[in-house]
């Protein structure tokens, strides 16, 4: 391998890790995962799609060290890391041997399939999610397609220096295309939303572990949940439905929570629920305004 190539291939690596890191970013890390693709396919050998992929999955799972430590207890570092570890390694394996269209399908499809979809949360498909809102099996089928015919313009056989200007083009058009079909499918397949029910798009920072930060925290987020879902006393919505792990369901802030719902509304509240010493579970509370 020539320093240029050892170049170029530090570089996607680089990029790779930015992208893992992308999803703690809003939504814009199901969209730029589709980058990922190219990325791993330009390797010319088995080691470099691996290690390309590896560095994307690291970079986006790394919270599970700090999140074993949350749920399980801070002596729950080590097992924490062998996860973050041990998933990363084997969601990258299938990448390795993605150097054709179908093959990048087929990579795609078994991370989802149990077992590694249970723990595939960084997988490009979920792009579909983002990009084809309300499309259901059409909106992965066309994410799917417009996958395949990338990788086909990819593996074209065209020269490096001219293969790194298409894939650069060929992905900033795919994207774009994504991008108008997205506009098609919510214009004529609309996100459907269950009568009475409205979600809460929340502006908080984490829980910190501070008590009076955290109380704070708690009464920041009931107060906005309750100037949306509220007019004048009267409730907007029938079921509020609110984001994951949004506090700790002690009895404190079950209490709270429950003291500050108006009358005939429900609250599906996202919470870490103790179910045992120093361990938490990741659950939905459904509470009921009024009793």
């Amino acid at each position: 391998m020539t320093s240029e190539q050892r170049i170029f291939t530090a570089g996607r690596i680089v990029i790779a890790a930015l992208l893992g890191l992308s999803w703690q970013v809003g939504h814009w890390g199901p969209i730029l995962s589709l980058v990922l693709i190219p990325l791993v396919v330009m390797g010319k050998t088995k080691r470099e799609r691996y290690g390309v992929a590896l560095a994307y999955y690291l970079a986006g799972s790394h919270g599970l060290i700090e999140g074993s430590a949350s749920f399980f207890g801070p002596g729950h570092v080590p097992m924490g890391s062998a996860l973050w570890l041990a998933s990363s390694a084997l969601l990258a394996a299938g990448w390795a041997f993605a150097d054709r269209p179908w093959k990048v399908i087929a990579v795609l499809v078994v991370d989802a399939l149990p077992p590694l979809g249970l723990f595939d949360w960084l997988s490009p498909l979920a792009s579909a999610g983002v990009l084809f809102p309300g499309a259901s099996w059409v909106g992965l089928l066309l994410l799917l397609t417009g996958v395949y015919l990338l990788v086909r313009w990819m593996t074209e056989g065209l020269p490096m220096d001219l293969k790194w200007r298409h894939v650069c083009t060929d992905t900033l058009g795919f994207l774009a295309g994504m991008a108008l079909m997205l506009n098609v499918f919510t214009a004529v397949n609309p996100a459907v939303v269950p009568k009475g029910w409205t979600g809460m798009n929340l502006h908080l920072g984490p829980i910190t572990g501070n008590i009076m930060a955290d109380m704070n925290r708690n009464q920041e987020w009931i107060r906005q949940t309750q100037a949306k879902s509220d007019k004048a006393g009267v409730p907007t919505a029938s079921v509020v439905l609110l984001p994951e792990t949004l506090t700790t369901w002690w009895a404190g802030n079950a209490a709270e929570v429950q003291s500050s719902i108006p009358v005939g509304q429900t609250w599906l509240v996202g919470a870490s629920v103790p179910v045992g010493r120093d361990l938490l579970a990741d659950g939905i509370e459904a509470v009921h305004g009024g009793g």
